[in-house]
């Protein structure tokens, strides 16, 4: 028998040198993760260069079901936490067995610069949202890449400007994870986000889910002012003898995380009500109250356009979060502008009918994974995006989680040839 080296893989041109790298380790069970852990540190020098110790560990092993990984920029900090792993003090991730839900976040998480690192760290991501921002350019009065990137962040909370710019880093977001091989089972989107959702599960092609987007933005900024948004430590039930005709439910968040919509003195006099029961309220941050009969002047015209466009079958399987007997219509998304958003009946149904394996949050910040801790707790959640935390760690940590990660189109070392310690078998 004549044995021959294969023929060479072609290598992915996106690859990135990043200032960031992690450390993968894995192995069958927590004590040979262990021994890794201190086998490689005991044998890496400390003059090593990380990113060539991250793509030989990366392409040069099998990963395997137990999992850790260190993640920093220099050979100091990335030690430091081998050295926690090989004496225990930190544990291995979680094993995800199951489905892999994504959940897009709505209004109300925007925030200035959010993405930028990503950005211009991932090309993937860069042509994505630059993409996004050339079919929504045209529906606004002003660049919106220029205005995410703004250290100005007045007009991104404008309903006009937030939900473009939401919508445009949830596309680039879910793009950037299908590149590096995380890819969902199941979708659930709130509010602006099934939009978001809905382009990524084929449901509206880009131009189309661009214009729904822009269109949906301007007319609700130019809906009546006048209203509220509170979010209050009750259920629907508790909420529902004190609604009025001017006082609708926005959301339904969790088991005991109703938000209430309306005119803004009855949602303050509800809101007081409870809170002088020693429940929690939270006002929102919104120019307008959304989901309540505020909405009802702009609904003819938004139904009007939403029938000019072409919708598809999904791709991806995405649970509706509204009552609707027709989803992902035009009668939906306009239904869909006016009434409650289901957010915790949509997890619950999935959690119900699904092995759920992993939550990842595709937005600017863990908004709906937070919540989704207070109906199922035991459900591994990950946001690659936090507010005030360095984006590229949150990210890369986020890649951890998932073990069907494609670690190459990461690695800068093409072929690593790094010599790496024996595996530890038991």
């Amino acid at each position: 028998v004549v044995l021959e080296e294969a023929p060479p893989i072609e290598t992915s041109p996106a690859r990135v040198e990043l200032p960031v790298v992690p450390w993968l380790l894995s192995a069958k069970n927590g004590q040979a993760l262990r021994q890794h852990a201190r086998r490689l540190l005991d044998s890496l020098p400390e003059t090593v260069d990380p990113a060539q110790v991250a793509a030989a560990l990366a392409v040069g092993r099998a990963q395997l079901e137990v999992r850790a990984a260190a993640i920093g920029s220099d050979t100091a900090e990335l030690r430091e936490q081998l050295r926690a792993l090989a004496e225990g003090e930190a544990e291995p991730l979680p094993t995800v067995h199951g489905k892999r839900v994504f959940l897009f976040t709505g209004q109300g998480s925007q925030r200035a610069r959010m993405g930028q690192e990503l950005y211009h760290t991932f090309p993937v991501y860069r042509e994505a949202f630059d993409a996004t921002c050339a079919e929504l350019d045209p529906h606004l009065d002003r660049p919106l890449r220029s205005l995410v990137f703004s250290d100005n962040d007045a007009q991104l909370h404008e309903t006009r400007y937030a939900q473009p710019a939401l919508f445009a880093l949830q596309i680039a977001l879910f793009r950037l994870l299908e590149h590096h091989g995380i890819t969902p089972d199941l979708m659930l989107g709130h509010s602006l986000g099934e939009l978001s959702a809905a382009h990524c599960a084929g449901i509206l092609d880009l131009p189309s889910a661009a214009s729904l987007v822009a269109t949906r933005a301007a007319l609700m900024h130019s809906a009546p002012t006048g209203g509220a948004m509170i979010a209050i430590q009750a259920t629907e039930e508790e909420l529902t003898p004190h609604l009025t005709d001017a006082v609708s439910i926005a959301a339904t968040n969790s088991p005991t995380n109703t938000v209430i919509s309306g005119d803004a003195d009855a949602v303050h006099a509800i809101a007081n009500h409870f809170k002088n029961q020693g429940r929690k309220t939270s006002e929102l941050k919104v120019s307008h109250a959304f989901h309540s009969p505020h909405m009802d002047p702009i609904l003819d015209a938004f139904h009007t356009h939403a029938t000019t466009l072409t919708y598809h079958p999904p791709t991806i399987p995405l649970h509706p979060n509204h009552d609707h007997p027709h989803p992902f219509t035009p009668d939906y998304w306009t239904s869909h502008i006016r009434h409650t958003v289901r957010y915790h009946q949509g997890l619950h149904t999935l959690h119900t009918h699904h092995t759920i394996a992993h939550l990842t949050e595709i937005g600017p910040d863990p908004v709906l994974t937070t919540l989704a801790q207070h109906t199922h707790p035991n459900t591994p959640t990950t946001a690659p995006l936090r507010t005030n935390t360095p984006e590229l760690t949150t990210y890369l940590t986020t890649l951890t989680h998932h073990p069907t990660t494609n670690w190459t189109t990461l690695t800068t070392t093409n072929t690593p040839n790094l010599p790496l310690p024996t595996y530890p078998f038991q």
